[in-house]
């Protein structure tokens, strides 16, 4: 089955090609102090909480062809996450959609991923009666939000993602316990995922997968993972965030007629599959090559059902498929 090579069709194909703009949004744009200005203007505070402390929530929704994807999803998502650690994003929901408008149209790119986060803000003082200075908790509390816009650029190339992902299953971390970090909100907590790829690294290969220490997969760094084994799809339902490309693969696997399960996965489960592939919104749908240095399915090269979902995947969203077309004409605004 042919691959569709979704990176050189956004570079190439002249309905991807980047429209008219500001020089000075050359690289990106960027959010502060609620205004859009060009991305290396951004800065946040030192003294910010979501430096200091990693306490900020953030989304990612990824353009392509000039279209929003799931915009819908992931606002309802930022917003579950907020409310999930106590934070108030100083933006509502239509502001948040025209502020991410905004964002794409001044870069002209058709091609993106924008971020955005709102962070709990700089650490609060306080005085007592004795005129002893203290830090306040004051949470929950309105915090500060950041935004990013940058050209598309996905987790794995065509090449490593047309000969499939080389992973490994992590030894040295096992993921966060939701009971201490809940993964269904998005946040900026990633020291576990960090690590595991610099073992992945370190052990030759090109990506990890995180386990909950016993025996079961959770996620991996940015992206869920689903393994196929006798036409059966399985995502892991526990220790991961509900991801929007995730989403779209369950709608995907209906439409093809595949069956999903939506459980407790084994690590075991993964290192024998006849198959498996990432999802994420920084690389749609992937194929995993080897895991731990074993081939799956027995031969080189992704299987059958992760090429078609890729496939889909891209040529869908191209057609307009949950698309939500960018409104350029804000970027004269």
């Amino acid at each position: 089955m042919k691959f569709v090579r979704a990176i050189d069709v956004m570079g190439t194909d002249a309905r991807h090609e980047r429209l008219p703009h500001d020089p000075a949004y050359e690289e990106g744009s960027g959010w502060q102090n609620g205004r859009v200005v060009p991305v290396d203007e951004t800065a946040i505070s030192i003294r910010d909480e979501g430096f200091l402390r990693s306490t900020a929530i953030y989304d990612a929704v990824s353009t392509s062809r000039g279209m929003f994807f799931r915009l819908d999803d992931h606002l309802d998502r930022f917003f579950a996450s907020c409310k999930r650690v106590y934070l108030r994003s100083p933006l509502d929901r239509e502001e948040i959609r025209e502020m991410l408008h905004r964002m794409v149209a001044v870069t002209g790119l058709q091609d993106t991923v924008v971020y955005w986060i709102v962070t709990r803000g700089e650490l609060q003082y306080a005085f007592d009666d004795n005129h002893r200075v203290f830090k306040s908790a004051s949470i929950p509390r309105v915090g500060n939000l950041y935004g990013m816009t940058e050209p598309y650029a996905p987790q794995h190339d065509d090449d490593r993602q047309q000969r499939g992902v080389n992973v490994i299953v992590s030894e040295r971390v096992i993921r966060i316990p939701p009971e201490s970090v809940d993964p269904k909100a998005k946040n900026l907590h990633w020291l576990d995922l960090t690590t595991s790829l610099g073992e992945a690294v370190m052990r030759g290969a090109e990506w990890s997968v995180l386990s909950d220490g016993n025996g079961c997969l959770t996620e991996a760094p940015g992206a869920n993972v689903f393994v196929v084994n006798k036409g059966v799809a399985a995502t892991p339902g526990e220790g991961c965030l509900e991801g929007i490309t995730r989403l779209a693969t369950f709608e995907l696997c209906e439409e093809f007629g595949v069956p999903v399960e939506v459980r407790k996965v084994g690590v075991d489960e993964l290192e024998s599959a006849d198959e498996a592939f990432f999802t994420t919104t920084a690389g749609g749908i992937m194929p995993i090559g080897t895991v731990n240095g074993t081939q799956l399915g027995g031969s080189e090269g992704p299987g059958d059902l992760s090429v078609r979902l890729h496939n889909a995947y891209w040529e869908k969203r191209w057609d307009g498929w949950h698309g939500e077309p960018v409104d350029y004409s804000l970027a004269n605004r």
